[in-house]
């Protein structure tokens, strides 16, 4: 999350430069990709890279993880496929009332969990996530 402040931003109250007028968002990096999840058949992804994806988005609650929005690429050293999540527009939503974890319906995902990343799920402290988030404005 960054705060941000431009005079090309929407401003409907017009454009000074004032803290009311910083604009909070996500900083994106750009990753080469050979595509999306959704172009292709899902059994051909590492079981690794869904449970890790999986992880991030239960982190997140992410409710709205579906194959269009889940980049598919090639490791440069040995070209293993490698998942790239994006778009988490809909990360920590007020209610859950339509939420979409696409991954949950792929075979990968019925795989138990390797011991590294069970090891990393049991290091997880949700409250110092909470407030590690509040210290940044959510409540």
């Amino acid at each position: 999350m960054v705060k941000c402040l431009h005079k090309d931003f929407n401003h409907p109250n017009g454009y000074s430069f004032a803290p009311e007028n910083t604009k909070i968002g996500s900083l994106q990096m750009f990753v080469s990709n050979v595509g999306s999840c959704e172009d292709m058949g899902y059994r051909v992804f590492p079981v690794d890279q869904v449970h890790k994806i999986s992880v991030l988005d239960i982190r997140l609650a992410n409710a709205d993880r579906h194959a269009g929005n889940i980049l598919v690429s090639r490791d440069g050293k040995d070209g293993q496929m490698v998942l790239t999540p994006i778009d988490h527009g809909y990360c920590f939503p007020n209610k859950f009332e339509d939420c979409t974890f696409e991954w949950l319906y792929w075979p990968q995902a019925k795989e138990p969990y390797s011991s590294e990343t069970v090891e990393y799920i049991k290091s997880l402290d949700p409250e110092q996530d909470i407030e590690l988030l509040r210290f940044h404005g959510w409540e």
